[in-house]
């Protein structure tokens, strides 16, 4: 960090020599990179020494590699053309930055953004536009779908290629709306989590928050079950060939990737499918106790936020739900409560006060 603004050398001329030095002794690493890679970085690079502070410094050099050189990577991991114009472009840069790199730091991210741009506007004819990082989490779709839109997604997500990206996203739209779980719980989902029995299909789910069993809406119950024919037993149901539970983020970021890649009619993520999950279970009159234990909230409060995507009803219904369904419910006794005491509140109340 103490050497980052320290030049090669304080005479100019030797300072860019020394700089075209280092980058000729580029090479680029996991995995490493072709001779045509390395070589695409180290032009590009070169060419970007004229916009640098002078004399060129080594940090300098260093920082532009790294942020070309992962843009490079990105791209052949991704097939995407390897060509100056085609990295550089907006398009390009931007869905680099937001789904190529969520393993670094913020503060990383927002050095790779500031230097390919620096670039692009060197090395690129016309107006270069600037590129813009979002989280990928904070800016997802939240809004509880509609029975068409989930419709439309189910018919998307069984064309998407390949099977890897088809199987991952189909399973992801199972476990949302057919159960509720978050990022985290659907990644550590296995086959031997899932048990049917004659009251329906349900899924045990081990997390932070304690374990759970959630029984699975009955709409999507042979679905859940086709996954688990599919995944050899202690693999991931979402994710069969892998051994590993995904992460929330990793399962988030291939989510993030699957639809800008094919972007479907209706955006959705792991969150909005939940919510949609929550709001249906309201809808139909789930008692909020066992919805709260089956959805793993600790508080009612969590379920407010659900109430205004709830149906009208008419004056009608509502009379008929507040009037009662005709079944008497025996309320709760205390743990207090004995003959003699019931007898007393009995002979108390019916006594002149």
């Amino acid at each position: 960090m103490a050497r980052r603004g320290v030049p090669f050398h304080p005479d100019a001329e030797t300072a860019f020599e020394m700089a075209k030095s280092r980058i000729a002794t580029y090479k680029g690493t996991q995995p490493v990179f072709t001779d045509e890679m390395r070589l695409l970085v180290q032009t590009i690079v070169l060419d970007a020494l004229v916009i640098a502070p002078q004399p060129v410094a080594r940090g300098w050099v260093n920082t532009s590699l790294m942020a070309v050189g992962g843009l490079v990577r990105w791209a052949m991991f991704n097939a995407e053309p390897l060509n100056r114009e085609h990295l550089l472009s907006q398009s390009t840069r931007n869905r680099f930055l937001n789904l190529g790199t969520n393993d670094l730091l913020d503060t990383s991210r927002r050095n790779y953004r500031c230097r390919l741009d620096l670039i692009a506007t060197a090395l690129t004819t016309g107006p270069v536009e600037p590129t813009i990082t979002r989280p990928l989490v904070s800016g997802e779709a939240t809004d509880p779908h509609t029975p068409g839109e989930i419709a439309t997604l189910w018919v998307w997500a069984q064309g998407l290629r390949p099977a890897t990206r088809r199987d991952r996203t189909l399973g992801i739209l199972v476990l949302g709306l057919g159960c509720g779980l978050r990022s985290a719980e659907q990644g550590a989902i296995t086959p031997e989590s899932v048990v049917r029995d004659e009251h329906g299909v349900h899924v045990t789910v081990v997390a932070d928050r304690g374990v759970r069993v959630v029984t699975c809406d009955r709409v999507w119950e042979d679905r859940l079950l086709t996954l688990v024919e599919n995944a050899e037993p202690g693999r991931p149901l979402i994710s069969p060939w892998r051994t590993e539970p995904t992460t929330a983020r990793a399962l988030q970021t291939a989510l993030a990737y699957t639809e800008h890649a094919h972007p479907p009619l209706a955006w959705f993520s792991v969150r909005s499918l939940r919510n949609t999950w929550l709001t249906q279970r309201l809808a139909e009159g789930v008692p909020v106790p066992m919805l709260l234990d089956a959805a793993g909230l600790e508080s009612i409060e969590a379920l407010k936020a659900f109430l205004v995507y709830l149906p009208t009803v008419t004056a009608a219904e509502r009379a008929t739900w507040l009037r009662g369904r005709g079944v008497a419910i025996e309320p709760v006794r205390s743990a207090y409560d004995d003959t003699e005491d019931d007898a007393f509140v009995g002979e108390f109340v019916d006594g002149d006060l």
